[in-house]
């Protein structure tokens, strides 16, 4: 009796019998089959567990294979070439005047509660009903517009602050005028919005928003390259099928002491190389109700060195108007002292004070609020409250409503 032991350690294979040459060849390969294939079985138990692992690992890089999109370069032209083309007259191309001409970035700044919204709004229902700018002189916007699509991105008024400011009469805003509240996430979101809406607009269209640090909260470089690098965009695809894409930009001004006249406005360093016209809301001597409108930067108005005046009035609806022209130091704010505006302006007998907090600025927002607070039986200390002003300041801003004749004595 042969005893036969193929192996050591599994596979183990034991035998034990008579066996011939041909048994033992059989035996050895029978024995060789199973070794290979209980170490195929166990490598390929190990590989599977390792590749199911890698699988769930998460990817720390990803080189994406690069794409080979052809690029499109500019045609060359040559002045000759470029001034046969044929161009719109100045009398299709104004919006505003010379102020805002179809095509153009205009940025509007100033310190709070100065008026930029109000400006802006004005703008944009004088565009939207094809109407004549108000704040400039009949003779320097002597051609009939013609009404156009205007949209109003606006981050800055709530609904209720809408409501005082433009309810209270009966005026009917233009129905292609109309305004989003929305917020967005960041400047792209917003861009693909108003892509889309010039899109199926087909026609000359006037974007407004308001305000840009509300959309761009840090000064960033690339951040102002990127708004503008897409606007642009949008407006020359919008040029290249026969209408205009018109911008107005509203900016803050920076922060600066008390009663001093900023003209820095937000991101200027990259707003202001980038944008094509930049109008400057500013107050003047004359009291809150006079500003003045200082043109920074207009490559289609000539340089004379004079400030537009305009005057905030409420009928038929809240917006400003042309008063006169003067130089800038007859207008700029004066320290702790009356000016009587008939002294440079005859045709008016109005004595305006200079207000004695400015700290505590009545807006007309905060006027329209006084006033509809005063009428609901409120008391001036509660109203105050409410508002965040002095009782001193309430009391004050009654009298003068009362004497104005806003408020029934």
């Amino acid at each position: 009796m042969d005893r036969i032991v193929i192996g050591g350690l599994p596979p183990k294979f034991e035998m034990e019998g008579d066996f011939q040459g041909k048994e033992m060849f059989k035996i050895c390969c029978a024995f060789i089959c199973a070794t290979g294939g209980y170490y195929l079985f166990k490598e390929g138990v190990k590989y599977y567990f390792w590749k199911k692992k890698l699988d769930h690992k998460p990817k720390r890089f990803s080189h994406p294979e690069p794409v080979n999109n052809p690029i499109t370069r500019p045609r060359p032209e040559t002045l000759n070439e470029i001034c046969e083309k044929s161009n719109a007259d100045i009398a299709d191309l104004q919006l505003c005047g010379n102020l805002l001409c179809k095509g153009d970035t205009l940025v509007i700044s100033s310190s709070d509660g100065e008026g930029k919204s109000t400006l802006a709004m004005g703008m944009c229902v004088d565009i939207a009903r094809g109407s004549n700018t108000h704040l400039l002189p009949d003779d320097k916007t002597p051609y009939n517009q013609k009404p156009q699509s205007v949209y109003y991105f606006d981050a800055e008024l709530s609904d209720d602050d809408i409501q005082l400011r433009y309810g209270k009469h009966d005026f009917h805003f233009p129905e292609n005028l109309k305004r989003f509240s929305s917020t967005y996430e960041s400047e792209t979101e917003m861009f693909d919005h108003i892509e889309e809406l010039v899109g199926n607009e087909k026609s000359d269209v006037t974007i407004c928003i308001d305000n840009l640090s509300a959309i761009i909260p840090t000064a960033s470089p690339k951040a102002y390259h990127d708004l503008f690098s897409r606007q642009k965009k949008i407006k020359d695809v919008a040029k290249a099928n026969g209408y205009y894409v018109t911008f107005i930009i509203i900016a803050h001004t920076t922060k600066t002491k008390q009663g001093q006249v900023n003209e820095t406005f937000y991101g200027s360093s990259h707003l202001g190389n980038l944008s094509a016209s930049r109008i400057a809301l500013l107050p003047t001597r004359f009291g809150d109700e006079y500003k003045m409108l200082k043109v920074q930067k207009n490559r289609k108005m000539p340089k004379e060195g004079n400030v537009i005046i305009v005057k905030r009035v409420s009928t038929p609806y809240l917006h400003f108007e042309y008063f006169r022209e003067m130089k800038e130091d007859e207008a700029t704010p004066l320290k702790q002292k009356t000016v009587s505006i008939s002294s440079v302006t005859p045709a008016s007998e109005i004595l305006v004070q200079k207000p004695k907090a400015p700290n505590q600025k009545v807006t007309p927002e905060k006027e329209e609020k006084i006033i509809a607070m005063y009428n609901k039986g409120m008391k001036q200390s509660t109203i105050a409250n409410k508002l965040r002003l002095s009782t001193k300041t309430v009391h004050r801003t009654l009298t003068r409503l009362k004497q104005e004749g806003h408020i029934s004595a």
